[in-house]
């Protein structure tokens, strides 16, 4: 539902989880907002939002199911959700 709160607030959106970020923090931020690199592969969508990963930070994580999940969820104070929420992928147990 955040997700969805996010793009009624600022336009579709789009995560981007690249060598550079924290090992499991992907970045989400309007769509074009975030370069994509020769070697990102999309792994899918979430709520309609497109889901990038680098061939490196991919290689890293392995195979397997993961989960996005929110860390600290925020609200501005007008009462709705803010795009700085951070965002955690979190490994899924077989």
């Amino acid at each position: 539902m955040l997700i969805i709160r996010l793009s009624a607030r600022y336009g579709p959106l789009m995560f981007r989880h690249d060598a550079m970020a924290e090992s499991v923090q992907p970045l989400c931020r309007p769509i074009g907002s975030i370069a994509l690199g020769e070697s990102d592969v999309k792994l899918g969508e979430i709520a309609g939002c497109e889901y990038w990963i680098d061939a490196s930070s991919f290689a890293r994580l392995g195979e397997g199911a993961y989960l996005l999940d929110v860390l600290n969820p925020s609200v501005t104070p007008h009462g709705t959700p803010a795009l700085t929420d951070r965002f955690v992928l979190r490994p899924q147990a077989s």
